[in-house]
């Protein structure tokens, strides 16, 4: 099992690392092609899409690993459990967002373009419907289908936005174009991966899947939620007290800060579906395992990045964005503790408490909306990146706090390395090992 989740884990995050380059030339091309302010415009454009659709879409994906994992509805009804969901969710989104915008969307967000919006809101349908099938080969653990997934989906974004953005030189109205249309030509290849699921898709309704998916994903998502307004509130404050300028060097903050997420995901999209379906003794030895690994991995590329940030804002996003270096230098320390948080929470989702990774989130939430109240009118963009960073560390000890209470571990036991962890790295060199002199022989052989 801890041999398949290393393999699993390594492919992932080689997979995420690839994926990363297109998202930093991304981030790259539209920083430099549409300057800080555009970059403010777009940011804010998409915050109500992709805030309505974590608040009304559920967590579905959850519920959809959770209950394969645990086999308890058929292939068929969960494909077409989900397949409802897609439809009714994305209608609902749409209504309620267009509604939102359109009677309090210069309130809310000023300054902001009203068609922008709703240009946006395409991106609503291929959302949910990548959202909730991904699901399912993760459920199936079809690690390598979903890699190749998110992959496909971040080489498309980066080939739309270089040729709407690099080449055309359009601005705002095309960088949501290059989302939607990468969104649409992922669900095909997701189709195709999913070729054999689909023939066992069932015809009858799957009422008690989706009453079952639904209640959990509620429990399961109202942590997502919360998560997802921690990430994204400070925008919000932060163009409605300062302005979309403001917000264009925030953003490449959060999102050079964010690159180094790549390494918790990957870890968590094979760690969840790992441990779903395992023993309570099993979880309490893996966790801890995982965590100890991950506080080394995190910690080095947080300490690295903290003092090339100068280097990094400048070479790569030119020195237009050199008010972005010191609230991104502050994000590191919140981005380090949210990445370990992740773990833990993924555990508790596992062990069958959701609502405790809620309360955790409420709290962090609520938390950083008051700092974010008081610090930004205060000190602008440090503020915020003090209130994110102090929130997001206090979930993490939340976190270990009840993990320690529900696992039952003691503080000795997740922090101090055991002979497991010399295990751990002694597979990882076999692993390499295999690799590289598999790679050697065929580069060899004529």
């Amino acid at each position: 099992m801890i041999g398949d989740f290393t393999k699993n884990t390594f492919f992932n995050i080689l997979q995420q690392i690839f994926s990363s380059v297109f998202k930093v030339l991304i981030t790259i091309i539209l920083a430099r092609k549409l300057g800080p302010e555009n970059q403010g415009l777009f940011t804010m454009s998409m915050l109500p899409t992709s805030l309505f659709l974590i608040l009304l879409t559920g967590g579905i994906s959850f519920g959809t690993v959770f209950y394969l994992g645990r086999k308890k509805y058929s292939l068929g009804e969960v494909m077409a459990g989900n397949l409802f969901f897609s439809f009714f969710f994305s209608l609902f989104a749409l209504f309620f967002s267009f509604l939102v915008i359109f009677f309090w969307g210069e309130k809310i967000f000023p300054g902001v373009p009203k068609n922008f919006f709703y240009l946006s809101f395409l991106i609503i349908f291929p959302s949910c419907f990548l959202d909730y099938f991904s699901g399912i080969l993760l459920a199936l653990k079809k690690i390598k289908d979903f890699a190749l997934l998110s992959f496909f989906l971040d080489f498309l974004r980066f080939l739309f936005v270089f040729f709407l953005i690099f080449l055309l030189s359009f601005k705002v109205k095309a960088a949501i174009l290059a989302e939607f249309f990468a969104l649409l030509f992922s669900i095909i290849l997701l189709i195709y991966l999913l070729r054999k699921e689909f023939k066992e898709i069932s015809l009858k309704f799957p009422k008690d899947y989706l009453k079952d998916v639904f209640f959990y994903g509620i429990k399961s998502h109202l942590s997502a939620i919360f998560a997802f307004l921690q990430y994204r509130v400070d925008h919000l404050f932060i163009n409605f007290f300062l302005n979309p300028l403001a917000v264009g060097f925030y953003a490449i903050s959060t999102r050079v800060a964010e690159g180094f997420w790549l390494f918790s995901y990957a870890l968590i999209t094979v760690f969840f579906p790992t441990i779903v379906s395992q023993k309570d003794s099993f979880k309490k030895k893996f966790t801890p395992l995982v965590l100890r690994q991950s506080i080394i991995l995190f910690f080095f590329f947080c300490f690295i990045l903290y003092f090339l940030s100068p280097l990094v804002i400048e070479i790569f996003f030119s020195r237009n964005y050199l008010p972005s270096i010191l609230p991104l230098r502050i994000l590191l320390f919140g981005t380090f503790f949210i990445s370990l948080w992740r773990i833990l929470s993924q555990d508790i989702f596992a062990r069958g408490f959701p609502m405790l990774n809620v309360k955790i989130s409420f709290f962090a939430f609520c938390l950083n909306v008051f700092l974010n109240l008081i610090l930004i009118p205060l000190y602008g963009l440090v503020g915020a990146a003090i209130s994110s960073s102090f929130s997001y560390c206090l979930m993490f000890f939340f976190a270990l706090f009840y993990y320690l209470k529900i696992s039952k571990s003691s503080l000795k036991e997740v922090f101090l390395p055991t002979k497991n962890d010399f295990d751990f790295y002694q597979r990882i060199f076999n692993f390499l090992k295999a690799k590289t002199a598999k790679i050697f022989l065929k580069t060899k052989s004529p």
